[in-house]
């Protein structure tokens, strides 16, 4: 069993490797420690989509859980679908989206407001034991915005943070695949 879950996982990266200029390839990891784990898709909750839209860009990479979560329907934020949202209203709240350890050197959130301007937000990284801040300000209103962490980290978490625009919407956060450390 565990051959046949190394062999599916070997021939998920070569699909992802062999397309030139986009692929998705979307796995489940069975645990944060090992994610060379792999099962089928039965629960698209824990599904994980790698995403390059873009001839030598860069691969996004879903969120796959959350945890101290104080917004509305925030797994929208990770269901590969620009049509949902997770939703606050309340300034200070936030939610922190989680996955396993990744290499990863920035981020990227699409949000707004529910009735149409820029939303104001803190975005924190989780790596090396502790949040790190990279972005505390507005963000691109419905357009992808892409956020520096500043070097290359094994990163488990982000903390978004509502600062001060009342009833926001965050269509989408993801994280850019380099690895696994």
């Amino acid at each position: 069993m565990k051959m046949k879950r190394i062999a599916l996982l070997t021939a998920l990266i070569l699909v992802f490797l062999a397309v030139p200029g986009w692929a998705v390839v979307t796995w489940k990891v069975n645990s944060i420690t090992d994610p060379a784990k792999v099962n089928t898709l039965d629960d698209p909750q824990k599904a994980n989509a790698v995403t390059n839209p873009t001839p030598g860009g860069d691969s996004w990479v879903c969120p796959m859980g959350k945890e101290d979560d104080d917004w509305t329907n925030t797994e929208n934020a990770y269901d590969d679908d620009l049509g949902t949202a997770a939703r606050c209203s309340t300034n200070g709240l936030s939610t922190t989206l989680t996955l396993p350890d990744t290499l990863c050197d920035k981020v990227r959130v699409h949000a707004g407001k529910v009735a149409g301007g820029q939303t104001d937000l803190k975005i924190e990284v989780y790596y090396s034991g502790g949040f790190h801040e990279i972005h505390d300000g507005l963000v691109t209103e419905d357009a992808w915005q892409e956020i520096a962490i500043g070097s290359t980290q094994a990163v488990s978490k982000a903390r978004i943070t509502l600062q001060t625009a009342l009833n926001s919407e965050m269509t989408e956060f993801n994280f850019n695949f380099l690895g696994f450390p």
